[in-house]
């Protein structure tokens, strides 16, 4: 079964400048999401599909 993981990124509006990036990973399919931030409280979604590997399928996400 195929299913869709959305992420919303979004900075903390404490002027701090920079790429805010996230590993995520749904069973065997990772990816990397970047967010250029400016810090003026942006926020960004995105959207990670992915298929199941078993009836239990860890997901995680982590700071790159």
């Amino acid at each position: 079964m195929t299913y869709n993981l959305e992420l919303v990124l979004g900075d903390a509006n404490d002027l701090c400048v920079g790429d805010f990036i996230v590993r995520t990973q749904a069973g065997s399919t990772s990816m990397n999401f970047t967010m250029q931030t400016n810090g003026t409280g942006l926020a960004q979604s995105f959207l990670m599909t992915f298929k199941a590997d078993s009836a239990l399928t860890k997901t995680s996400a982590s700071l790159a």
